[in-house]
């Protein structure tokens, strides 16, 4: 009996427990290539930094680790020992004092492109390129400059990137680039100014809170952007289309 034909005859004798064996082998290659693609798509590396944010008024400065993906994506930040709930309130950088973490989505707002909503990523950053003069976005796939925009979170907190004027009733205050507000309406509002590194808070009862630079104004007692006749109403980042 020639070789082929042992083998064929050990094969047809065997073929019940042979075939099971087989299907074994392959899911275990399977799984073994998945693990290994899986590790290598998951694999982040650890950077430092030293962040401040503001809670009630109250600065919060801290060391963090940001973990950040092969695609030099940050897709977490372990705040240490201050265990810092993160939320959609921005995380500054203590030394790189133009760039911002967004630990949350966010909507991002765009007047110069035909006032386009979009959503933001987790851990979006926003920087400040001092030799161009422009505001760039990193947020997943979309890393690109951001014209006049400003940020919201759905809720009750905005981001200007420029410099903002914010109407209270009849009271104004300037917000400096890179800055926030938060309102509350009919109870308090609160704001972050950036350049002075200064957080106020203060009571409002009927006052609406207009929100206005050069390329928008928007009514953030209502969540409202006024463009000539029309009104847009915002939008939270759940609502919206990833930003490409």
């Amino acid at each position: 009996m020639s070789k082929k034909e042992k083998i064929k005859e050990f094969i047809n004798k065997h073929y019940v427990i042979l075939i099971p064996i087989c299907l074994i082998i392959i899911l275990i290659l399977a799984f073994a290539i998945y693990n290994i693609h899986r590790l290598y798509v998951n694999h982040t590396t650890d950077e430092k930094a030293a962040f401040y944010q503001y809670f009630a008024g109250r600065k919060v400065e801290y060391e963090g680790t940001l973990k950040i993906n092969r695609k030099n994506n940050i897709v977490d930040l372990d705040t240490g020992k201050q265990k810092i709930e993160l939320t959609s309130v921005p995380v500054y950088y203590q030394e790189d004092k133009i760039k911002v973490l967004f630990p949350k989505s966010m909507t991002i707002f765009r007047p110069l492109s035909g006032y386009k909503q979009d959503k933001t990523v987790n851990f979006s950053t926003v920087t400040w390129d001092e030799k161009k003069k422009i505001y760039s976005l990193k947020s997943n796939e979309y890393d690109a400059e951001i014209s006049n925009s400003f940020l919201y979170d759905g809720v009750d907190l905005y981001f200007f990137l420029t410099e903002t004027n914010i109407k209270i009733g009849n009271d104004e205050i300037t917000l400096s680039p890179m800055s926030y507000i938060r309102v509350n309406v009919g109870n308090s509002l609160e704001y972050y100014d950036h350049e002075s590194d200064t957080y106020k808070m203060m009571e409002i009862t009927t006052e609406q809170v207009i929100a206005t630079n050069k390329d928008f104004e928007v009514n953030l007692s209502s969540d409202k952007v006024t463009n000539y006749d029309d009104i847009i109403l915002l939008m939270g980042p759940s609502n919206l289309n990833e930003i490409k």
